[in-house]
């Protein structure tokens, strides 16, 4: 649940950037609980995707958008699973007051005093 909270603050400060349903690649894919609890977590739909090398396939997609071949990374056709997960409002609004917990006790964690 933290790392699903890490991940929940870098997909605050790249929101406006993103596309939706998220897409997921590595090993998540294969833990479907590991998946649902990143779902609610977030608050938004997430679709595996079975990708060889996801680092390369994601320079590849910002590569061409960066490029101005496509206008938004969503125009991009890649192969995903037909399988979302999809979050649960009430574990959303559980896990949404844990972040807020987590995110006060975050500096403390990491304060030299």
């Amino acid at each position: 649940e933290g790392v699903a909270f890490c991940l929940a603050d870098v997909w605050s400060a790249l929101r406006s950037t993103l596309i939706e349903p998220a897409r997921l690649t590595g090993g998540i894919i294969h833990s479907p609980i590991w998946a649902q609890i990143l779902a609610d977590v977030l608050g938004i739909p997430l679709r595996p995707l079975e990708a060889a090398d996801a680092s390369a396939l994601g320079a590849a997609m910002l590569g061409h958008w960066g490029l101005n071949h496509v206008g938004q990374l969503g125009d991009l056709r890649i192969p995903a699973s037909t399988h979302l997960f999809l979050p649960d409002a009430e574990r959303h609004a559980f896990y949404a007051r844990r972040h807020q917990e987590f995110q006060s006790l975050y500096p403390l964690a990491t304060s030299t005093g």
